[in-house]
């Protein structure tokens, strides 16, 4: 049988835990943007063919992303 899964904890984390990980998680939003301006700055040095996939990369990575900060955010 498979056990439910839960968290292993129930304190909350102190103030500067929750400021470390939100200061590492902007870190992340801004590499994600970078990604962002390279990808655009670049497209020329794809192949027409594949620069499709390569924007749907980042969307895929960047929704992904965002699903945990909007966890994170709320708790």
């Amino acid at each position: 049988m498979i056990a439910t899964s839960a968290t292993p904890w129930n304190a909350a984390p102190s103030k500067p835990h929750y400021l470390l990980w939100l200061f590492l998680l902007v870190i992340a939003a801004l590499a994600f943007l970078a990604g962002f301006l390279r990808t655009s700055a670049t497209q020329d040095e794809v192949g027409s063919r594949y620069r499709s996939v390569v924007v749907a990369r980042l969307s895929v990575a960047s929704q992904s992303y965002s699903f945990v900060v909007v966890k994170f955010l709320r708790g």
